[in-house]
């Protein structure tokens, strides 16, 4: 019994690390032994820095391209609002280019404006008679 005894004394200790390793004691080797170049750790540093460009683009692309365009330009009006006088009056070019500027959603005409203003500025809205013609009650002249 006494044999078996001894056999579990250092069963009783408090922690499993204080029981001795009937191997001797553990040795840890390192996988990579050879010593580290300088050329290495700039490599390293380098690819950091690519990994860490290509995670910003993709928190970016996550966050939505055209919603942070949109949040750029408010920010823009914003600033530029700020900047302007606070009355508007009749004659004001900005207001009124902004106006016009604005597409309404459900205007039937929309597209048909923008192409008339399209072929006013390119100056070949309709084909104009050239010679001469008889006179009519409006003095409309003749078109093709």
């Amino acid at each position: 019994m006494s044999h078996h005894k001894r056999k579990y004394e250092h069963d009783d200790a408090p922690c499993s690390s204080k029981r001795p390793n009937p191997y001797g004691e553990t040795v840890v080797r390192a996988s990579f032994t050879k010593p580290f170049l300088k050329e290495d750790i700039e490599k390293k540093a380098r690819e950091e820095l690519i990994q860490e460009g290509i995670n910003e683009k993709h928190n970016e692309i996550n966050r939505g391209i055209s919603q942070a365009l949109l949040r750029r330009e408010k920010q823009q009006e914003l600033e530029d609002a700020a900047t302007e006088n606070f009355a508007r009056y009749k004659d004001d070019e900005k207001m009124k280019a902004h106006l016009l500027s604005q597409v309404v959603f459900d205007d039937p005409m929309c597209s048909q404006g923008e192409n008339l203003q399209k072929e006013m500025i390119s100056g070949i809205l309709y084909p104009k008679y050239k010679g001469t013609f008889p006179q009519n009650r409006f003095d409309i002249a003749p078109g093709y």
